[in-house]
């Protein structure tokens, strides 16, 4: 059983960093952190306990593939 509801998306919003907090609302996207990142965020904006996080966002991982990552992005862990 799949949710489609938590599919990525093609269309990644402009400006987006490479490392985001679970506490922002951009985390909840999955076109943003992918459906695996973007399932716990909900949860903890509900009140439920997990542990504070955070994750690679979409632009991030693509920035790496392309070949793209610079010194901002290895110091944007540190920043979240």
């Amino acid at each position: 059983m799949t949710d489609t509801g938590m599919r990525a998306t093609t269309a990644v919003p402009e400006n987006i960093p490479p490392v985001i907090d679970l506490d922002d609302e951009a985390a909840r996207r999955p076109n943003v952190t992918g459906a695996k990142a973007a399932a716990p965020a909900p949860a903890r904006a509900a009140g439920l306990p997990l542990l504070p996080g955070f994750t690679v966002t979409t632009a991030g991982v693509r920035a790496v593939t392309d070949g793209a990552a610079t010194r901002l992005h290895t110091a944007a862990p540190h920043a979240a």
